[in-house]
């Protein structure tokens, strides 16, 4: 089988160091991530990214614990201002409603174990659709805007009451 090398060591290294020197002095912000987890999350493509810091209407920080490629950081609040001026073909196609694994769900409200939520949606308590993990192949229930909005419906956690009434959830248990 040929591999084809799509980068000549040159080009990489000339990318990376445009890139690098185009980087601001000051620390990124929290909402700062990688190029390729910043692809990930809000779709946008990486030629996309690139060429705005390239252009000077993105601004790219450094990390200080990585070099090279995954020392450049991102503000996400920039990239999703920067979105809305991007012409559609340099989006990647992503699904309207969001979808969000059960156990993550489960963490997210306070679960103590994640596994409970699954169960609540395995034996139909609460509404899931069972789908194949595009990476690890496995079945796994996800749950969509709807399903989440039916969940709190019928079902709270102390977690959710602590959030509500402002206080830590130990406080909702002794009452």
């Amino acid at each position: 089988a040929k591999v084809l090398n799509r980068w000549r060591r040159a080009d990489a290294t000339a990318l990376r160091e445009t890139l690098t020197s185009r980087l601001r002095e000051e620390q990124a912000s929290q909402n700062a991530d990688t190029l390729l987890m910043i692809r990930r999350a809000l779709g946008v493509r990486l030629t996309a990214l690139i060429a705005a810091i390239q252009d000077g209407r993105l601004a790219a920080f450094p990390h200080d614990d990585q070099e090279g490629f995954h020392a450049i950081r991102v503000d996400r609040m920039d990239v999703e201002v920067l979105i809305k001026t991007l012409p559609p073909d340099v989006l990647i196609d992503r699904p309207e409603t969001k979808v969000i694994s059960a156990s993550v769900f489960g963490k997210q409200i306070g679960l103590v174990e994640p596994k409970y939520m699954v169960r609540l949606v395995a034996t139909g308590h609460s509404p899931g659709t069972e789908i194949t993990n595009s990476v690890t192949k496995r079945k796994q229930w996800s749950l969509a805007e709807d399903d989440i909005a039916a969940f709190h419906k019928r079902f709270t956690t102390t977690a959710l009451l602590a959030r509500k009434a402002g206080v830590h959830r130990r406080t909702i248990t002794s009452q």
